[in-house]
């Protein structure tokens, strides 16, 4: 008879209390911890951790030229999480992380199936129930935030927030990664799973509600209290500044430039033997040129340019309305 376990996969959206989900309320309690916070004491979980980022990899760290092909790290990827499992008396297992379904760093439309082979891998050895938790935030608020903090990458790909709006405006492909309803249809049709909703302007708003929904859903009522978990504030990169939100604009210092441009040397070095030899002796290199991230502006949503944005996802908010019997228009999603 199969092994019964709980898996619960929190896999984003960045920018709407993600971080405050993982080291305030997941990483208190008593679940497996598959993925972030990484302050993991367990060696298995490290090393699954350090595969995870080569089977779900940042488009930067991407090797265009280089054959593709997953089929050994998933498997290898599986036989560790069977091992974890099977090492351990818990039956709940909660794997957060935001860059999983992320589109704009990642390849999060691709880590979906990815994702779904490796969870049908794993069901050969266990019943699994899967779950999932999205946290959301409204789409004029959700886009300058994101903006600003990745702006470093947001500037070379659009140039100018507005540049950034007219796209979402004309490219559907682009715009239908904001559309929660579509995003949650994908998730329920592929997993057969049941989902969660978490907008970040209840966790402001509502901490108490937004809690408990939490409570219940991860099925711990009678082993938890309300107050088990702190109502810290929630990690910001903005500011009221007469009324009005800001928010600092993030990008690398003078080495963002020569580490690119090494980064790039190093891929192609990489296929010398005498170079993998003895790159081991050149990491303090990587060091002393890794940059910075520091403050480098300020941005501010203009009235006309969230009134676009809450009609362009009106329809969307509308939809995820119907599918969580949330109340997005009392957060400000559309008027």
């Amino acid at each position: 008879m199969y092994k019964k376990i709980n898996i619960y996969i929190h896999p984003g959206y960045g920018k709407t209390g993600t971080t405050y989900l993982q080291e305030n309320i997941f990483d208190k309690i008593n679940f497996v911890n598959l993925g972030k916070p990484h302050n993991h004491k367990n060696e298995l979980v490290n090393k699954l951790i350090s595969l995870q980022y080569k089977i779900f990899q940042p488009k930067y760290s991407f090797q265009k030229l280089y054959p593709m092909n997953y089929s050994y790290s998933v498997r290898n990827y599986v036989s560790i999480l069977k091992s974890i499992i099977d090492k351990t008396d818990n039956t709940n297992f909660m794997f957060s992380d935001e860059c999983l379904f992320n589109h704009n760093n990642y390849f999060g439309y691709f880590n979906i199936y990815l994702l779904k082979e490796i969870l049908d891998s794993l069901n050969n050895y266990f019943d699994i129930n899967i779950k999932f938790i999205i946290s959301i935030r409204s789409q004029h608020q959700y886009l300058i935030s994101s903006f600003a903090y990745d702006n470093y990458r947001m500037k070379k790909n659009f140039g100018s927030f507005n540049n950034f709006l007219d796209k979402i405006f004309s490219d559907e492909d682009l715009s239908e990664i904001y559309q929660y309803d579509l995003q949650i249809k994908k998730i329920k049709k592929i997993f057969n799973s049941e989902v969660l909703i978490l907008p970040l302007e209840e966790l402001e708003k509502n901490h108490e509600n937004y809690i408990n929904r939490v409570i219940n859903f991860l099925g711990i009522v009678k082993e938890v209290e309300l107050n088990t978990f702190n109502n810290n504030p929630i990690n910001k990169n903005s500011e009221l500044v007469n009324n009005n939100k800001v928010y600092y604009t993030r990008s690398y210092d003078f080495r963002g430039v020569l580490y690119e441009h090494f980064s790039n040397i190093h891929l192609s070095l990489k296929k010398y033997k005498l170079y993998q030899k003895n790159f081991k002796y050149l990491k303090f290199l990587k060091e002393l040129i890794k940059p910075v991230t520091k403050k480098s502006g300020k941005i501010l949503l203009n009235e006309n340019q969230k009134r676009k944005i809450q009609q362009h996802f009106k329809q969307s908010n509308q939809n995820t309305e119907k599918i969580t019997n949330l109340n997005l228009k009392f957060y400000d999603y559309y008027d």
